[in-house]
Parts: structure tokens; sequence; C-alpha cells
């Protein structure tokens, strides 16, 4: 394939995936793990340990209950985020004096390139399942596009059993019990206080 035949579909897709190894490679494997640790423990403890902020906020401000739990929340999330981003500065520190930073920048790229497919393949799931399959893109570029298969498949090897018409409405009613629960936790847990 010439690069006057590159459609647009795998021209944006390289672009993409580009930009997501360069970026990957540029911070390194430490920092990218310790991105995707940073905020699956930031929102982990902003729903599960806010209440110590909470408290500090109430004799600090006198702020309303939700603007104090969303503050709350928010301070704890940034807390862990920016504490677990130290401990990976000080782990890249000491992988660059043991002279393994080129395996940490490879690692980052390779990181860097399968995080941007997980994310790519999601996206077309989700416009498949709004859309219907492939009906969002002209049927000639998906046709001709060299790398769109591998990105569209990318997911299924995460999750097999995944469908590409996704039922929204039982997702969406899903979403809204586990924000319904994650209310009734915050409501016990100030009445706990009180």
């Amino acid at each position: 394939m010439q690069l006057d035949q590159i459609g647009a579909v795998d021209a944006v897709l390289t672009v993409w995936l580009a930009w997501a190894m360069f970026n990957g490679f540029r911070k390194g494997f430490i920092i990218k793990v310790a991105s995707i640790v940073a905020l699956v423990l930031g929102v982990y403890a902003g729903f599960h340990f806010s209440n110590f902020a909470a408290e500090w906020l109430n004799q600090h401000f006198d702020w309303s209950t939700r603007t104090t739990e969303v503050g709350a929340f928010c301070l704890t999330f940034l807390g862990v985020v920016l504490g677990v981003h130290l401990i990976a500065k000080l782990l890249e520190k000491i992988v660059d004096l043991t002279a393994l930073s080129v395996l940490n920048k490879l690692g980052g790229l390779a990181l860097g390139l399968v995080q941007s497919l997980f994310f790519l393949s999601v996206l077309t799931y989700a416009l498949d399942g709004i859309f219907g399959p492939r009906q969002w893109l002209p049927e000639a570029q998906v046709e001709q596009s060299v790398l769109y298969p591998f990105v569209e498949d990318a997911m299924q090897h995460v999750v097999p059993d995944m469908e590409r018409t996704a039922p929204w409405e039982q997702l969406r009613d899903r979403f809204e019990e586990g924000v319904e629960r994650m209310e009734d936790v915050k409501f016990e847990r100030s009445s706990d206080r009180d």
C-alpha cells in the first residue's frame, strides 16, 4: 500500500496510535502504570475514605453538605493521585540509576499502544451499540482500512463475551442503581457521624 492509498480511517488511527506510543515512551512504563493505579485508587479512596476529609472541611469551612461531600471526594482523590505519582517518580529515579531506563521507556511505549487500542476498541463498541455495527463510518473507508479490524477486535481479546450491540438501557439502569447505592452509603455514613 502506497502513501496516497491510505484512507482517512487508517490515517486517523495511525496518528492516534503513534501519539499514544510516543506519549508512553516519553512517560515510561512506571508513570503509565502509576497513572492507572492512581486513577483507580483515587476513585476508590474518594468513595470510601472521603469522610475523613469531610470532617476536616466541616471544621474549617461553613459549606453545605453537598459541597462538603464533593470537596471531600476531590481532596481525597487528589491526595491519593499525588501520593501515587510521587512514589512513581521516586521509583523512576531509582530505575534511571540502575540503567533500566531504556526498558522503562520501551515498556511505556508498549503500554501506551495497548491502552490506546483498548480505548479505541471500547469506543467502537459504544458507537456500534448506538448506531449499529459499522454504521457510523463510511463503508468504503472501513473496507479499505488495514488498521480498523485490529482496533475493532482488540476488545474481544480482553472480554470475549462482549457483544457489539450493547443493551444501553440496561447499562443506564445499572449505572443509576450504582449511583443510588453510593448515595445510600454516603447517607448512612453521614447519619452514623450524627
